[in-house]
């Protein structure tokens, strides 16, 4: 069930961001309450834009950021007058499972919204199974980039997703966490002048060698309203200058991806059997990012250290294989024990029961 934002006193939305109150201290009070719990990130995030965008032309003159005829080219003037119109952009699988409560909640609010899916993530097992199994409206539109050089794949997306803005102008773009996908949307919408909202805003690394930490950057200082899971985030982005005014602490909405999809996930049992498996029977092995793969050094080493802990647990290690995974190990040329059974991926719900019962190495 989705709700109004209930976790401020004052309807001015400007102050409820002012006041930094709200789901930080609601999740001290509810840590024992697991459905409080799993509402608490995503009735943040959509309680508080629905909030701002109640009153988005006051908001849009506070910050600076009203869209005048003047300012704009003809071509690019929102063809529709419907206010509370969100697009939400997405292209990869954890995209689609963070973003589930919030899209839902969406719908369930019957508030205007489209899905923009870049296709940064093209396979069956790494796209359609999840809006499937997560029971999710289909996008409206399908970019179909696929794979190619980060600035390649960057650049078609950031091209494409304009083109539909300026033809289905939203009145906010929902953009999450530090893909390409999330850096194209953002910034075809801040050329556009369409206010950008970052769903776990504030996260860093800082080891500028990752693709993702130059993403999750420039996103958040794109970024109108930042969304950041945890204080230590929120810390972060006051101490690279983001005003206060447009951060809230949320939590995480993987919470609500999981403790929403408990009883679907348990329904998933079945595929231990027909592996020949049982719970705590096994180990469960995933890597994927790029530090990871590109070298053979540490592919290798990952695969070592599997077949160690295999030894000396007895038991079998199930290794889910990314597609970018499986090419590397083939070009890389590194053998696969017998002890490390290699299947294809798996959706959302079928990994999270198999990590349930189960170690989990990443």
């Amino acid at each position: 069930m989705c709700t109004k934002n209930v976790f401020w006193s004052t309807t001015d939305p400007m102050k409820q961001f002012q006041l930094g109150k709200g789901p930080s201290v609601l999740l001290s009070q509810h840590k024992n309450s697991r459905k409080r719990l799993s509402l608490v990130s995503v009735v943040s995030c959509v309680g508080s834009v629905l909030d701002l965008l109640d009153h988005l032309q006051h908001i849009r003159k506070v910050m600076d950021f009203q869209i005048s005829p003047g300012n704009l080219d003809s071509t690019i003037q929102p063809k529709s007058s419907l206010m509370n119109k969100f697009c939400v952009v997405l292209g990869t699988r954890p995209e689609i499972i963070k973003l589930s409560g919030i899209i839902k909640c969406l719908e369930a609010a019957k508030k205007g919204f489209f899905i923009i899916h870049t296709n940064q993530h093209y396979t069956e097992q790494l796209d359609a199974v999840f809006f499937q199994e997560l029971k999710l409206v289909k996008p409206k539109y399908n970019l179909g980039v696929g794979s190619a050089t980060p600035g390649a794949q960057t650049g078609k997306m950031l091209a494409l997703t304009e083109e539909v803005l300026m033809q289905d102008y939203p009145d906010i773009v929902i953009v999450h966490g530090d893909t390409n996908s999330a850096l194209a949307g953002a910034l075809a919408a801040g050329k556009l002048n369409i206010p950008v909202a970052h769903v776990e805003a504030g996260l860093r690394s800082y080891d500028r060698t990752m693709p993702e930490e130059l993403n999750r950057i420039l996103v958040d200082h794109t970024a109108n309203y930042l969304f950041a899971p945890t204080l230590a985030a929120k810390t972060i982005l006051l101490g690279e200058g983001i005003s206060g005014e447009k951060i809230l602490v949320t939590g995480n909405t993987i919470v609500d991806a999981v403790f929403d999809n408990l009883q679907t996930a348990e329904d998933k049992s079945g595929i231990l059997s027909e592996l020949g498996l049982q719970c705590n029977s096994y180990i469960l092995l995933t890597t994927h990012r790029t530090e990871n793969t590109q070298s053979r050094k540490c592919l290798e080493g990952i695969v070592h250290g599997a077949l160690l802990v295999c030894q000396a647990l007895h038991k079998r290690v199930i290794f889910p294989v990314h597609p970018k995974t499986k090419k590397a190990l083939e070009n890389l040329n590194i053998t696969i024990p017998e002890n490390i059974c290699l299947i294809e991926p798996v959706g959302f719900l079928t990994f999270w029961f198999w990590r349930k019962c189960t170690s989990h190495l990443d």
